[in-house]
């Protein structure tokens, strides 16, 4: 920085991110290893930036993509906490952390966090209780038709949440023309009326009131030659 001028936020550290749970001792620490490090970064290195290949941390959790994700989630929480800024990581698929169970999440900080005396006790606590939670697809295509089937305001916030992105044009236009007070069509969109009666509707005219002709604006005079006051134009009354 103070030699060659380069701007501290420009400077990207990415300390190495390794599977935790792997049934080697010697690995227990690794995720808490991470942390730490990112901590010292933020504290000591003010203005450079952290990253992290996230969805390493669970690889020996591969084929259980609902444990899996929960790790990452439980994982990035700790590291932002730390100073992270920066994940590679599946965000289309990632879950929030107060949406884990709380039973599935204990036993992952007990894993990420390394606090049981006995390391080896905290990843065989996981890998029982991860069985409970491998999703078939069985399951995903059950869990799939339950949401499509929720409201539609409820469907377009369950959707970004979730990283779906495959109904979104649909129900977000559904959304609109109920707000609108009409049903949407495909041909129509929600520009309306094609013909003009939306822009009539706009600005309707008034019975008994004075329509000048196009191009020209024509107001009451006084004997004096001045505009009288718009209230006592013809009309001017209903028009208030």
């Amino acid at each position: 920085m103070d030699e060659v001028g380069f701007p501290a936020e420009d400077i990207i550290f990415d300390p190495n991110v390794f599977a935790v749970a792997t049934g080697i001792e010697e690995h227990a620490n690794y995720g808490l290893d991470f942390i730490e490090a990112a901590r010292w970064i933020r504290e000591n290195l003010p203005g450079a930036q952290i990253s992290g290949g996230i969805s390493n941390v669970s690889f020996s959790f591969r084929g259980n993509n609902a444990v899996r994700e929960a790790i990452h989630a439980v994982f990035l929480y700790y590291g932002i906490r730390a100073g992270l800024s920066m994940g590679i990581v599946n965000a289309g698929a990632l879950v929030t952390y107060d949406s884990i169970d709380p039973e599935l999440r204990e036993a992952i900080e007990d894993v990420i966090l390394n606090r049981l005396d006995d390391p080896m006790q905290a990843t065989e606590k996981l890998l029982e209780i991860a069985e409970k939670y491998r999703v078939t697809d069985a399951l995903e295509e059950k869990a799939a038709a339950e949401w499509r089937s929720l409201p539609i305001r409820e469907r377009i916030t369950h959707a970004p949440v979730k990283g779906i992105d495959a109904h979104v044009t649909e129900d977000t236009r559904r959304a609109a023309g109920r707000d609108l007070g009409r049903r949407w069509s495909p041909d129509r969109g929600d520009r309306g009326p094609a013909d003009g009666r939306h822009e009539r509707r706009r600005r309707p005219v008034r019975r008994r009131q004075d329509v000048p002709p196009a191009g020209r604006q024509e107001r009451p005079r006084d004997e004096e030659g001045r505009g009288l006051p718009p209230a006592l134009h013809r009309g001017g009354e209903a028009a208030r």
